[in-house]
């Protein structure tokens, strides 16, 4: 049922931004639409008739807002963060391990609250509103510094870079040959 779910999420999801004027290539909800597509299209492969998904089936998703969303952001954040200070230097040496050392105890609570929740960041992004849209934007916007704009294109970097990780990890666990 869970993958019924999120497939219902994607066709909702899909049907929403078909409607908008907010896909233009390059906008944001774009950007999200794509990622989140990558990341449910194997399960809807893998689900028999999953191309019909009932009009109750598609209701019968929740709204269940961004929070971990935000986490992985955060996490993928905070980890491009340290490399970025690491090798402000272009160099990686001894003289780094301050700088890794304070990191640490931020880390080792953000990365395994990503990792946690990462399997809900499907539902999230297919129950997205502009509001939540906005909301996840204004959140890098206040932890970067940043403007709009820039606030976007790492937002939709930091989603794929979370997916990448995502299925990273997931096949690091697979107990196939």
């Amino acid at each position: 049922m869970k993958s019924v779910a999120a497939v219902a999420a994607w066709a909702m999801l899909e049907a929403w931004l078909g409607r908008t004027e907010k896909t233009k290539a390059g906008s944001v909800l774009e950007g999200l639409f794509l990622i989140f597509k990558r990341m449910v299209k194997p399960m809807s492969d893998s689900i028999v008739g999953a191309a019909e998904v009932s009009a109750a089936e598609v209701m019968a998703v929740e709204a269940v807002g961004i929070s971990e969303t935000i986490e992985a952001v955060d996490a993928v954040i905070d980890l491009a963060n340290l490399g970025l200070a690491i090798g402000k230097d272009k160099k990686v040496d001894v003289m780094d391990l301050p700088v890794l050392m304070a990191a640490i105890p931020g880390l080792a609570v953000s990365i395994p609250k990503a990792l946690a929740g990462v399997n809900k960041i499907p539902g999230e992004l297919g129950d997205l509103s502009t509001e939540e849209g906005e909301s996840l934007i204004g959140h890098a916007m206040g932890k970067l510094s940043v403007g709009d704009g820039k606030a976007k294109r790492v937002v939709i970097a930091a989603l794929k870079a979370a997916a990448a990780d995502y299925e990273l990890v997931k096949e690091l666990l697979s107990k196939d040959a």
